[in-house]
């Protein structure tokens, strides 16, 4: 009889090689692979079983679903009772009366709700592996990694193409940081001159984000004077197989001292403050109002989620009605950048040569930009807190405490629901990266369970 060996012990083959052999002799980004993938073996092996089934059975029976239901069917049911729990809530703070059969349905919906977070406070045990071994965000930084010689080629002659010369030298090294798209640092050498350009490759739409639409706003914006790299040229898909731009390449520092994010600040004020009127056609489906922006800015993130999930997630459906309830305009429609903040800015002395990143622009509430850099990107430079009085003093923006609360769960809702985007790209094998997989699960995990327990 054929020998038979279990998945565990095969995954733990691999990691044990990946951990005792291959690590110690890497470094670089040879090495961060490595231990990515020596994450995603250990993962593999103490993960267990599926826990669908078993948590389908326990949440139907809070639900008084009969049999043994499958879990799309238990989470459609729980979204519902958590949305129309919702209802009835801001019903009382209106002062309705509350009655008997709401007061069950309550009780019910907390049952619910206790359960799915006991269910991700598991799910983030369960991925700790992948967690570890997560490539994080970080200063886009050129590695010493070449890219594939076939890539390399393929380039060079689209280069040459695009430029009408040839080409005497050519290099393309990888850019890390980010994970929406892939970059790449390229020098090209003609008979006249050296250029340097970046090329941004998308990634099968993680983040429900598109190259197209961030090359329009990133065209119109530096064509109103905004600080941003100028785009040469973009492709379609057929010489790397994916869609790309090129940019020229903007020289400077992305490391952030408190004196370049005083810059910064400075000019994500400008901005917030400048008239869209004169680049509203290139953000598609810009809303009229700040009321409207705020309808657009959930139904956005919720559509993205139901695209990227083969069932409905209760605790997502919950907070977008909650936060129908509760996210209020706090001034003008204003260009906001959506993910602002230390890593995605370039500076040299005293001045912001450009801002990256503009995957998640739109036309909304400067408030997401703010609270997104305070109580999310920015954490890692000083806490929520400490940004709120600083941002007082140094450009003059202030909330309320109630306003906080509501744009932090807004952003937590866009982020986890971005990075359920990244789990659905792993699965469809558009991109296979060990990131996308922590992204997916980890990091999707952790931002919905803190928005779960901050609108409670």
């Amino acid at each position: 009889m054929t020998s038979w060996p279990s998945d565990e012990r095969l995954w733990r083959s691999v990691a044990q090689t990946l951990v005792g052999d291959i690590l110690p002799a890497l470094d670089g980004p040879t090495r961060d692979v490595a231990l990515q993938l020596s994450g995603l073996a250990r993962y593999a092996t103490t993960r267990g079983s599926d826990p669908r089934p078993s948590r389908a059975s326990r949440l139907a029976e809070i639900l008084g679903i009969p049999g043994e239901p499958a879990w799309a069917q238990v989470a459609d049911a729980a979204s519902g009772v958590l949305c129309e729990a919702r209802g009835l809530a801001l019903s009382a703070d209106e002062g309705s009366a509350q009655s008997a059969s709401n007061a069950t349905l309550e009780s019910q919906a907390r049952r619910i709700r206790d359960d799915l977070r006991a269910f991700l406070t598991e799910d983030l045990s369960t991925a700790a592996p992948l967690l570890d071994t997560f490539a994080r965000h970080g200063s886009s930084a050129v590695s010493d990694a070449a890219t594939r010689p076939d890539e390399v080629g393929a380039l060079k002659q689209w280069f040459s193409e695009a430029l009408g010369e040839p080409i005497r030298q050519f290099d393309s090294r990888l850019i890390s940081g980010g994970h929406s798209r892939r970059m790449l640092d390229v020098t090209v050498q003609t008979d006249s001159e050296t250029l340097r350009f970046v090329v941004r490759i998308e990634q099968g739409g993680v983040f429900a984000t598109d190259g197209a639409s961030e090359e329009a706003v990133m065209k119109a914006l530096h064509l109103s004077g905004v600080p941003v790299a100028r785009i040469r040229w973009s492709e379609p898909g057929s010489v790397l197989g994916r869609p790309f731009f090129v940019m020229e390449r903007v020289e400077g520092d992305h490391d952030a001292d408190l004196a370049a994010l005083e810059v910064f600040a400075i000019e994500l004020h400008r901005l917030h403050q400048m008239d869209v009127a004169g680049v509203r056609s290139a953000f598609e489906g810009a809303p009229g109002s700040p009321e409207e922006g705020i309808e657009l800015a959930i139904a956005r993130w919720e559509q993205a989620y139901l695209a990227a999930s083969d069932c409905r997630v209760p605790l997502l459906d919950d907070a977008a009605a909650w936060l129908r309830a509760n996210l209020h305009p706090t001034g003008a429609l204003s260009v906001v950048h959506g993910d602002p903040g230390p890593g995605n800015f370039i500076h040299f002395d005293g001045q912001i040569r450009a801002i990256t990143d503009w995957e998640f622009a739109h036309i909304g509430d400067a408030a997401e930009d703010w609270v997104y850099l305070a109580a999310l990107r920015g954490v890692r430079v000083m806490d929520t807190d400490e940004w709120v009085a600083w941002l007082d003093q140094k450009v003059g923006v202030r909330y309320d405490a109630d306003v906080w609360r509501a744009w932090t769960a807004f952003n937590l809702f866009k982020g986890a629901c971005a990075n359920l985007t990244a789990f659905h790209v792993f699965e469809s094998e558009e991109m296979s990266g060990p990131n996308l997989l922590a992204v997916g699960t980890a990091l999707y995990s952790r931002m919905l369970l803190r928005l779960s327990e901050l609108i409670e």
